[in-house]
């Protein structure tokens, strides 16, 4: 009958282990459910930022109509096309470069180009408030409907820097338990010595475990 395996280090016997490793999938599961609920936010943001620059082009439209405010159409303009000439592509997922852990980092008003979205489209809507008269027909591009669509942009850009920030962090602690210097990588090289050691190494359980790889 073969002997139990007993290594020296108790954190590689095979119930230490095995707890060792029910973290590790928790940490797997953590990143895949902060990933989907970093998506969400993402999704909604850049279709947030398609309607406000398309409600910015429609307003806008409404602005040139009326001759009575030419004198200040220029200035109107000119915000309305710091809005729309923004390109903001879809952010990539946040790629923890392994095996570096990453500073937690303090939320910040959106990021990069929606920032400046964000900040050219309420001075836009503060340059509309200054029309006299501004009721468009449309309620959509309404100042009270503008305002609010700024307001809900603000809340998806901090709502998008606070879920990278909770997904880069559970990145970097998964990232702890498979490279660290006890990490998985390290306790599975040291396992097969041990085995190596106890059972010989051309013995079928060192063999089992030899080819094993993460």
């Amino acid at each position: 009958m073969t002997p139990a395996f007993v290594p020296v280090d108790t954190t590689l016997a095979p119930i230490s282990f095995k707890a060792f490793l029910v973290s590790v999938l928790a940490a797997n599961d953590l990143v895949a459910t902060t990933t989907a609920e970093w998506n969400d936010p993402v999704g909604e943001r850049q279709d947030a930022s398609t309607s406000i620059q398309a409600r910015t082009t429609q307003s806008l439209g409404f602005v040139k109509s009326n001759k009575a405010w030419d004198k200040k159409l220029p200035s109107i303009k000119l915000a309305a096309d710091k809005v729309r000439d923004v390109k903001a592509p879809r952010p990539k997922t946040p790629v923890l470069t392994s095996p570096a852990k990453p500073v937690r980092k303090k939320i910040a008003r959106g990021g990069g180009s929606f920032g400046d979205i964000a900040l050219n489209f309420g001075k836009y809507v503060a340059a509309l408030t200054q029309l006299t008269g501004y009721v468009p027909v449309d309620p959509t591009i309404s100042l009270a409907a503008l305002s609010a669509a700024k307001t809900e942009f603000d809340t998806l850009n901090e709502t998008v820097s606070s879920k990278e920030i909770a997904l880069t962090n559970a990145q970097g602690d998964r990232s702890d338990l498979y490279d660290a210097e006890d990490g998985l990588s390290v306790k599975m090289l040291a396992i097969k010595e041990a085995v190596k050691g106890q059972y010989g190494q051309k013995s079928p359980e060192y063999l089992s475990v030899k080819g094993i790889k993460l």
